[in-house]
């Protein structure tokens, strides 16, 4: 485990991690996010991420995985640092449910229609009585 210093224009210490792979390889590797835990001997789980202002660092350690944990606290971004999604501690309202049924808002279609056009008198005596014999039909 050591801190390495970025390129220019930027300034920070990332921590970053010699692995040995099981190919036997040796590499480093950058470990993301605010705070790990990993030791010497620890397992972690590598991937290839190249690290632009980390010259030579061309691989990345998967938060969450075998030893290394994932950050603790993270809201937005959780998928890069291993974050689990909080349960919520509420429960949901249960609403009334509406009438959604065909049947009756066609019946609120129809009556609605018929109160509007015997009030403004739109229809003649003839359509108003075959109106009103289809409508006590569908009952």
């Amino acid at each position: 485990m050591f801190t390495k210093t970025p390129r220019k224009p930027n300034s920070a210490l990332r921590k970053v991690a010699k692995v040995r792979l099981v190919n036997s390889r040796i590499i480093s590797v950058y470990i993301p996010g605010e705070g790990h835990n990993i030791s010497r001997f620890s397992d972690i789980l590598v991937t290839g991420r190249r690290i632009r202002d980390l010259p030579g660092v061309k691989y990345g350690a998967l938060r969450g995985k075998f030893d290394l944990s994932s950050v603790n606290g993270k809201k937005n971004g959780r998928s890069k640092y291993g974050c689990k999604r909080e349960k919520l501690d509420y429960e949901p309202v249960n609403k009334k449910k509406r009438n959604r049924k065909f049947r009756n808002r066609f019946y609120y279609k129809i009556f609605s229609r018929m109160f509007l056009l015997a009030v403004f008198n739109k229809l003649n005596k003839v359509d108003q009585q075959k109106y009103w014999m289809k409508c006590f039909f569908l009952f």
